[in-house]
């Protein structure tokens, strides 16, 4: 009779992605995720294959919990401008209580593993793409209220407002003081929002 498993595949993923997310690919070891986890290493193993498979299955993790629902979010916003501040505000408050200095995994990956991974690289490219489109749509409606500037194509702010994402979480990894941060936030506010008679944190 076959032996049943003594953990929760769901809750051991998921402490698998925190654990890459913290320490990167490299930086973990077996011996880590052995202990990370709490389980047996013929189990980790018969359970979800190699390290390099748990790590492909804790990113896909990743996009489901973390991802996705922010593009629903971008979706489903009935005021852009409105969400985009809060959105950056979140960001900002996030990275301040950031104590692990962990940043965003995606993009944690991307800087270690998309140069010289292809199979990694395509799974970035993907979640990229994803959100440039939701971004775009986003863009597109903002635009159509009179909410955000006409100068720029959609496409492109979207781009902009991605890469600024970006840097912010990137920032988040070695402490960046509150003023940068509110700095570049104020910055692509105004290079965005189609009003800027008032301070766009204060709107």
């Amino acid at each position: 009779m076959a032996r049943s498993k003594e953990f929760n595949e769901s809750e051991v993923l998921k402490k698998a992605m925190h654990l890459f997310w913290h320490k990167g690919f490299s930086e973990t070891s077996a011996q880590d995720l052995v202990e990370g986890l709490g389980i047996h290493r013929s189990s980790l193993y018969s359970t979800f294959g190699d390290k390099f498979e748990l790590f492909k299955k804790a990113l896909g993790l990743y996009r489901k919990e973390y991802s996705q629902p922010a593009i629903q979010m971008l979706e489903e916003a009935e005021n852009p401008k409105s969400t985009l501040i809060k959105l950056f505000d979140v960001i900002v408050q996030e990275a301040l209580e950031d104590s692990k200095a962990k940043g965003c995994f995606m993009v944690n990956v991307e800087i270690e593993m998309a140069p010289h991974c292809p199979e990694v690289s395509s799974a970035i490219q993907a979640n990229r793409k994803e959100f440039e489109m939701a971004w775009y749509h986003f863009i597109q409606r903002g635009q159509s209220m009179g909410q955000f500037k006409k100068d720029a194509s959609a496409l492109a702010m979207a781009r902009f407002v991605f890469g600024i994402i970006t840097a912010l979480r990137v920032a988040s990894r070695s402490n960046t003081p509150k003023e940068v941060l509110d700095d570049t936030v104020q910055i692509a506010l105004k290079a965005i929002l189609e009003d800027n008679r008032q301070s766009p944190r204060t709107l």
